[in-house]
């Protein structure tokens, strides 16, 4: 009968115990990740690599019927907030849109954490449009004179829980939605205060 010697039983306990020392830290290491991605669905998980750079961040879990993201707004960044009201389908450029109305977003001047939360849906056979934030109401918009196709209406221009970055004078779209009939709809982006000062002189002819 062979024995086992005592380095031998050494070598084995050592290895048991490494082996569910691994198992104990697979599972903590996989609870941390499901915790980090339940902060994201719900709150909007953002890592700033760049401080000079504006993060948006889907929100998949929100009040009933809204959809929101969360912004990380660098201070000494401006934007303006538009909705267009028009002609719109998936190839339409969001530069392209004309604004039917824009606020100027001065309280994030100084950096701002903020979740935008939106909606559209019908009221009295109209579209709404509802843009907000935690503090404010920004957008409340009915597409007046609207005439349905029948068909069913898109939305698309969403944010993913997967954090996007981007420069202070990118434009950011937020939500567009259409009756693909028609092809009206609505639209809601950002753009920084230098890109629209720039779009109106070249409009104006400055």
């Amino acid at each position: 009968m062979k024995r086992f010697s005592l380095l031998t039983l050494m070598l084995l306990t050592a290895i048991v115990g490494l082996i569910v020392s691994h198992i104990v830290m697979m599972q903590k290491l996989a609870d941390a990740r499901a915790e980090v991605d339940n902060v994201r669905r719900k709150y909007g998980y953002i890592s700033v690599d760049d401080p000079t750079k504006t993060y948006v961040c889907g929100i998949s879990e929100n009040e009933q019927g809204a959809t929101a993201v969360r912004i990380l707004v660098p201070a000494g960044s401006r934007y303006m907030l538009h909705l267009s009201d028009g002609p719109l389908n998936h190839q339409t450029k969001t530069e392209s849109l004309p604004t039917t109305k824009t606020i100027s977003l001065n309280s994030w001047r100084e950096g701002a954490d903020v979740t935008l939360t939106y909606a559209t849906y019908l009221e009295n056979g109209k579209p709404r449009v509802e843009v907000h934030t935690e503090a404010e109401t920004l957008l409340d918009y009915t597409l007046e004179n609207w005439v349905a196709s029948g068909q069913p209406t898109e939305g698309f221009g969403g944010h993913s829980s997967e954090q996007q970055d981007y420069s202070i004078d990118d434009t950011i779209s937020i939500m567009r939605w259409f009756d693909p009939g028609t092809q009206r709809g609505v639209a809601v982006w950002l753009e920084p205060y230098s890109r629209w000062i720039a779009r109106n002189e070249a409009k104006n002819g400055g």
